[in-house]
């Protein structure tokens, strides 16, 4: 197994511990007391940092394999799917993100295992590259935020509220640009993916 694969399963291998660390309740001060997740946000990024190191790997070194072909996204799936649907149950973003992204990926899923089975194996295309980077990028910036957040209501001050109180309103328009963002790419690359699809089966 080459580096870029370790890294692949690297991120499979985090997502169960970014899921406890989010969840786990410390049962103290509210949100200011769920500094576990800030954990959580930390995991997060080391398995969008590894998504980009096996990528360059793998070209640099040319250690591109069937494997690395084959997991690479199912890792992307895996480690972006778990996070959203953690977010979405926790209020954190909005239900309907979650919903069209995971539709998106369980229908190109399914047009890669039926590609596989007419011997055929469809690697991620820019589009879907791409998208990948605005959905980790997305889902970064929130956990950041909620990392943020609970720094801020766990060590500024009770007369300094207001900060944390603009700070809550203002990230509310970032949200929005990166949804808009999320969301054209994810439709995008999956149609993408089913045009191709097609045109290799006519």
């Amino acid at each position: 197994m080459n580096i870029a694969d370790k890294l692949t399963f690297f991120r499979l291998g985090i997502v169960p511990f970014l899921i406890l660390f989010f969840v786990v309740d410390t049962f103290e001060y509210g949100l200011a007391g769920d500094y576990l997740k800030i954990i959580s946000c930390i995991l997060f990024i080391l398995g969008a940092i590894s998504d980009g190191m096996d990528g360059y790997y793998a070209r640099k070194y040319k250690l591109v394999s069937n494997a690395g072909k084959l997991w690479d996204p199912v890792a992307d799936k895996i480690l972006v799917c778990s996070t959203l649907i953690l977010l979405s149950s926790t209020s954190f973003i909005p239900f309907y993100m979650t919903v069209i992204i995971v539709a998106r990926e369980l229908f190109v899923s399914g047009i890669r295992l039926v590609s596989i089975e007419r011997g055929k194996l469809i690697s991620a295309s820019s589009l879907g590259k791409w998208k990948t980077g605005f959905q980790l990028g997305y889902i970064i910036t929130v956990m950041v935020f909620i990392s943020f957040e609970i720094l801020m209501y766990r060590f500024i001050p009770q007369n300094f509220e207001h900060i944390t109180d603009y700070f809550i309103k203002y990230r509310v328009y970032i949200y929005y640009v990166l949804e808009i963002i999320t969301l054209y790419f994810t439709i995008v690359s999956g149609y993408h993916y089913y045009k191709n699809y097609r045109e290799d089966n006519i």
